[in-house]
């Protein structure tokens, strides 16, 4: 380990006991019948209070929290590994992530670039530049897109563009009389971190974004809208788009974020927001989306800049609106990026340590089993023709197990880490 930083090392104490089953977890003074529940867990609820850095607590989380320790002394090794050039990205990554004194020292100096490109747009057709910059590195201001498998041809895979993921959680906090005090707190959130910036009318500003994501809510769909496929399905041609956002240059953001031409069409999860997004920036003046790009840095970044920033967005993201009582150590969360941001590289020295070749042979052979038995079961099934029999058969062949890892990762080697 470098001595070149303060580090936050990872107490090798603290180290969690690895998840498994247990009979002692279950309350066996309760009657099953009575409450199934507290019979199958209640004395792992007894002796697994929520810790203090946690949300909320459960078996799942435990093996996730296993392996972030895991992953933590992995990046902790690869900081003193000089020979190996993946180990190498992956521990100047994490001492990066690490540097406690430097980012102390540089405070709000790693968005200063970008903040300047807000400040530089002088009509509103470069907003689109902006917009596409900042989604090409994770900040998702108007709205979100992703590829995935175009759900009625999933031979394809198609660009999807999304209603965005707005500062509280969905609509309803914007509107709804249980959510006030969010609302104020969220208010005064956004003033304190304006102010923080630097920047004099933050109240102002403050106002400024929660009128406008007020906005975006009115025109997004509730949580329970959003779990119908069907209806948040829309086809459309991409020479069409402007029909649906006509104040943003769809066409030139997507040649922005290097989709390739050859791409025809999208899918549009949520048409009549994009259709209210294009009437939004018509009727919403520059200076006032400049200030809403702003947030939308500020928000991002302020969970890695320094301790005072970090601070204000754990009080009101994780305190305020999850009920985390305390934060996570910083190697956790640096962990959490790692593996954001380099996660097959970080996979594969995780692999390479945890797993390897042998435990990967052995589950593809229990997969193996479990197909052949799935198969021969289904073939002797009297209540389904020989007809659905065959199609069922042959679609079932086509299953592909993934186990553990890729045969091929992802290549690192264009991608330069600095410490």
């Amino acid at each position: 380990m470098t001595e070149e930083f303060r580090i936050e090392r990872i107490d090798d104490s603290e180290k969690p006991e690895k998840p498994m089953f247990s009979v002692s977890h279950m309350d066996q003074s309760v009657n099953p019948f009575e409450n199934f529940y507290l019979y199958s867990n209640g004395n792992w609820l007894k002796s697994h209070p929520v810790p203090k850095d946690k949300p909320a607590w459960g078996t799942f989380m435990e093996l996730l929290e296993y392996n972030i320790y895991i992953l933590g002394k992995i990046l902790e090794e690869c900081v003193a590994t000089g020979d190996d050039p993946l180990k190498k990205k992956l521990g100047d990554f994490y001492i990066s992530s690490m540097n406690l004194d430097l980012i102390e020292k540089l405070k709000f100096d790693p968005i200063e670039p970008i903040i300047g490109e807000i400040d530089r747009i002088e009509r509103k057709d470069e907003i689109v530049n902006v917009t596409s910059h900042l989604h090409s590195i994770g900040i998702f201001p108007f709205f979100s897109y992703y590829s995935t498998n175009d759900e009625k041809d999933s031979s394809i895979y198609a660009l999807h563009l999304y209603q965005p993921d707005l500062s509280l959680p969905n609509r309803d906090y914007y509107f709804l009389d249980a959510f006030d005090t969010v609302r104020e707190e969220f208010r005064k959130h956004t003033e304190r971190l304006f102010a923080m910036y630097g920047l004099d009318d933050a109240s102002h500003f403050s106002d400024t974004v929660f009128n406008v994501e007020t906005m975006m809510a009115a025109s997004s769909r509730r949580p329970e809208e959003l779990r119908d496929p069907e209806k948040n399905y829309k086809k459309v041609a991409v020479e069409s788009l402007s029909n649906f956002c006509s104040g943003l240059d769809i066409s030139s953001y997507l040649s922005l974020i290097n989709i390739p031409k050859s791409v025809n069409y999208v899918i549009l999860g949520q048409p009549e927001y994009f259709i209210a997004l294009g009437s939004m920036l018509r009727q919403i003046s520059l200076d006032d989306w400049k200030v809403y790009l702003k947030w939308n840095v500020l928000r991002f970044s302020s969970q890695y800049l320094h301790r005072e920033a970090y601070e204000e967005y754990f009080d009101f993201y994780e305190r305020k609106l999850t009920g985390r009582q305390e934060p996570e150590k910083r190697w956790k969360i640096a962990v959490r990026l790692a593996d954001q941001q380099l996660g097959e590289a970080l996979g594969k020295v995780y692999v390479d340590r945890e797993f390897g070749e042998e435990s990967r042979r052995k589950m593809a052979e229990l997969v193996d089993d479990l197909k052949e038995a799935f198969a021969e079961r289904l073939r002797k099934i009297d209540w389904m023709t020989e007809e659905t029999k065959r199609k069922a058969l042959e679609k079932f062949s086509k299953f592909r197990a993934k186990i553990g890892y890729p045969s091929k990762f992802i290549d690192y080697s264009s991608v330069e880490i600095r410490r």
